[in-house]
């Protein structure tokens, strides 16, 4: 799905950063249902890609900064044979314990059920990375 540096395999269908603010959620949602649906993802398909990824950029949204400032969420997609990857990154304060705990704690669990693969990782950089698999079957 990806290599080291965090490229997604296949063809790049999204490559964009978004200021990590709760307005972008939605902004992330419709490009990434949009990018699933021209590659011929089905309602529910699509629907499934909407919800992860809004858990995923809430996540970035809720948690990846926590009060240091202001950031970005980044955002990948590539489509190989019939899987789409998503990527969502950030440049926050990686995997720990959040001081904001707002959230129910059930986004990686709704993720989970949404993508047929889910990966989360420490950025090198710092920040994390939550990496998606969709399989499409199409309509």
């Amino acid at each position: 799905m990806t290599d080291m540096t965090g490229e997604l395999d296949g063809t790049m269908l999204l490559r964009a950063s978004y200021p990590a603010v709760r307005g972008s959620v939605s902004r992330i949602r419709h490009e990434l249902a949009r990018s699933a649906t021209s590659v011929g993802a089905s309602e529910r398909e699509t629907d499934s890609v909407r919800l992860a990824v809004s858990e995923a950029a809430t996540n970035v949204v809720m948690h990846a900064y926590d009060g240091t400032g202001p950031g970005e969420i980044h955002v990948t997609a590539a489509v190989h044979d019939r899987t789409l990857s998503v990527l969502i990154a950030d440049d926050g304060l990686g995997l720990r314990a959040s001081r904001n705990n707002q959230g129910h704690g059930c986004g990686l669990i709704i993720i989970a059920k949404c993508a047929d693969g889910i990966a989360l990782e420490q950025r090198p950089t710092g920040g994390v990375e939550v990496r998606m698999r969709f399989e499409l079957q199409g309509c």
